[in-house]
């Protein structure tokens, strides 16, 4: 839990700096971004992520991320690297990026071991000022949840299950930049 509030700070420590013009003007070109999704495909669910990165050229940003998400009514904390390659230069600038990462079980009390996860989106992000725009996105993502589950009257028998699920995202959020 310590690693994923040091991981919340230092994310938005860098969406935070994004907003100062020393730096966004300088050499140090990075962005921030917070969206809200619906996951669909098998059960759907809602989705928040956080993600900070650098703008390499005009084109391309890298960046990590992390957020909070519902799959088999447990809860995970998508930890995740994501590259985008941006098409366009004005205020509206479409996009596609993939991304990949780990998702950590936030159950303490159940047996969810966490899993992986890959996507890609396209999108387009609209910049009302130098700083500050909104983005939408649409894309795929493949989650892969690994669980144990026991017999509290057998704890010697163990079951391991994998969970592979499809999941189609849409998402809304602001991007500082």
């Amino acid at each position: 839990m310590k690693q994923l509030i040091l991981l919340f700070f230092l994310i938005g420590s860098g969406i935070l700096l994004a907003q100062r013009d020393s730096v966004s003007s300088g050499n140090l070109p990075i962005y921030g971004r917070f969206n809200f999704g619906i996951l669909t495909g098998e059960r759907a669910s809602a989705s928040f992520q956080m993600v900070s990165g650098m703008r390499f050229g005009k084109h391309f940003e890298a960046g990590i991320g992390f957020g909070f998400e519902n799959h088999y009514y447990s809860g995970y904390a998508p930890l995740f690297a994501e590259a985008r390659y941006v098409l366009g230069k004005g205020e509206s600038q479409p996009f596609i990026d993939v991304m990949g990462g780990y998702m950590a079980s936030l159950n303490q009390f159940q047996t969810g071991n966490g899993g992986y996860t890959i996507g890609s989106h396209i999108g387009v992000t609209h910049y009302f000022t130098k700083h500050f725009g909104i983005t939408a996105a649409i894309g795929y993502r493949y989650v892969q949840l690994n669980n144990r589950y026991y017999y509290l009257w057998n704890e010697s028998s163990q079951q391991y299950m994998t969970y592979h699920l499809n999941r189609f995202e849409m998402r809304i959020g602001i991007a500082f930049r």
